[in-house]
C-alpha cells in the first residue's frame, strides 16, 4: 500500500488466529476487530478522514466498517457479495446453508453505506467470480469507480501496474465524491 499511496497514513490488522494474531478466527470477530481497531484509530490519530480499503475477504470487514462508522470512503478490491455466495459458486451440489459456519453479507452492508465505493477485480478471477463481484457493485449505491483488471487473477491482480492505477484513480474519485458529498 506505501508504494501505491505515499501520503496517507495506512492502518492495517492480521486477523485473529492468523500469524502474528492470536485468539480463533471467524468471521464475527473480523468484523467486530474491524470496528474496534477503526475506533481506535479515531480516538489516538483523531485523522481528518477515513478512507478504508478492503482486500479479497477484507472487502467483509471493509464494508462492515463503512456501514457502522463514518468514513470518506471505501475500496473494494476483488470482493465477494456474501460468503454463502460464494461457498455455493464453488460447491454447487453441497448444503452450503446447512454447513457454512461464518457469514459475511458484504452487498447487506454495502447498500446501506452513504460514502463513495469503488470496486477493483480482476478479470481472470476464479476465487471470486464475475458474478459474486457483479453482486456487489449492483449492491452500492455510491459507486464512483468500477475497474476490471484484465488479464489478471485473485491472487496475482496485486502485481500489476494496472492494478496500481486503478488504486490511484479509485483514490482519486472517492477523495472527490467525499469532498462534494460531505
Amino acid at each position: 500500500m506505501h508504494e501505491i499511496f505515499a501520503d496517507p497514513d495506512i492502518v492495517v490488522f492480521h486477523y485473529r488466529g492468523y500469524a502474528p494474531s492470536t485468539g480463533t478466527c471467524s468471521a464475527r470477530a473480523i468484523l467486530e476487530d474491524a470496528l474496534a481497531i477503526h475506533d481506535e484509530v479515531v480516538a489516538q490519530l483523531a485523522p481528518d478522514q477515513i478512507l478504508v480499503v478492503g482486500l479479497s475477504v477484507g472487502a467483509g470487514p471493509a464494508a462492515h466498517l463503512a456501514r457502522s462508522r463514518p468514513i470518506a470512503g471505501l475500496i473494494l478490491v476483488t470482493p465477494f457479495d456474501t460468503l454463502e455466495a460464494l461457498a455455493r459458486e464453488h460447491y454447487p451440489r453441497l448444503p452450503v446453508g446447512l454447513l457454512l459456519r461464518h457469514h459475511m453479507d458484504l452487498a447487506g452492508d454495502l447498500a446501506a453505506v452513504p460514502a463513495p465505493v469503488a470496486v477493483i477485480s480482476a478479470a481472470e478471477d476464479t476465487v471470486v467470480p464475475p458474478l459474486r463481484t457483479d453482486a456487489v457493485r449492483r449492491s452500492a449505491p455510491t459507486l464512483v469507480a468500477d475497474r476490471v483488471i484484465a488479464n489478471a487473477g485473485h491472487n496475482y491482480i496485486y502485481n500489476r501496474i494496472e492494478y496500481r492505477r486503478a488504486m490511484q484513480d479509485a483514490m482519486s474519485l472517492v477523495e472527490a465524491g467525499a469532498q462534494t458529498d460531505y
